[in-house]
C-alpha cells in the first residue's frame, strides 16, 4: 500500500494535479481575501453576524482577521511557499467553514449571502452547495498537504535547488 502511494505521489500526472489544486484553491482564497479587504469592514461584520456562530466580541475580531489570513495563506499556497504549513492553515479555515455551514444546515437556516467573495461573485447559493464546495476544497488541500516536498513549480522547490 505504501509503495503504491509513493509511486502515485511521484507520478507525473499527480504532479500536475497537485499544481492545479494549489493554483485553484490558492486563487479562491486570494480572491476571497481581496474581496473582503477592499470592501467596508462593516459589511463583512454584518455578514459574519448573520451566520450566528460566534459571540459578539469575537465576530469583529474574526471579520478583521479572516480576510488577511485568507489572502496571505492563499498566496503562499498558490506559490508553494511553506507548502505544508500553508495547506494546514487553509485546511483549518475550511474545517471551520464546514462546521459553521453544518451548524446552519442543522438549524434549517436559509443562506442570505455567504459573504465569501464580498459580492464579487458567488460560488454557492445554498448552505448545501457551500458545504460541497468547501468539502471538495478540503479534500484537495488535504491531498496537497500529504505530498512529498518540494512541490513542483513552487517556491519551496526553488529554495531547495
Amino acid at each position: 500500500m505504501i509503495n503504491s502511494m509513493r509511486k502515485w505521489q511521484n507520478n507525473s500526472v499527480n504532479k500536475y494535479l497537485v499544481f492545479g489544486l494549489r493554483v485553484v484553491i490558492g486563487l479562491i482564497f486570494v480572491i476571497a481575501g481581496l474581496s473582503k479587504t477592499t470592501a467596508p469592514i462593516a459589511e463583512f461584520i454584518g455578514l459574519a453576524r448573520q451566520w450566528n456562530i460566534l459571540p459578539e466580541p469575537y465576530v469583529t475580531i474574526y471579520a478583521f482577521l479572516l480576510p488577511w489570513v485568507e489572502l496571505v495563506f492563499g498566496l503562499t499556497l498558490l506559490f508553494g511557499a511553506w507548502s505544508r504549513l500553508s495547506a494546514f492553515i487553509v485546511l483549518l479555515m475550511l474545517l471551520s467553514f464546514l462546521i459553521a455551514i453544518g451548524i446552519n444546515i442543522s438549524r434549517g437556516t436559509l443562506l442570505q449571502d455567504c459573504g465569501c467573495f464580498g459580492g464579487w461573485f458567488e460560488l454557492g447559493a445554498t448552505f448545501q452547495e457551500l458545504f460541497w464546495r468547501d468539502a471538495a476544497m478540503f479534500v484537495g488541500t488535504l491531498w496537497i498537504m500529504f505530498m512529498p516536498k518540494p512541490l513542483w513549480l513552487s517556491v519551496d522547490q526553488w529554495l531547495t535547488s
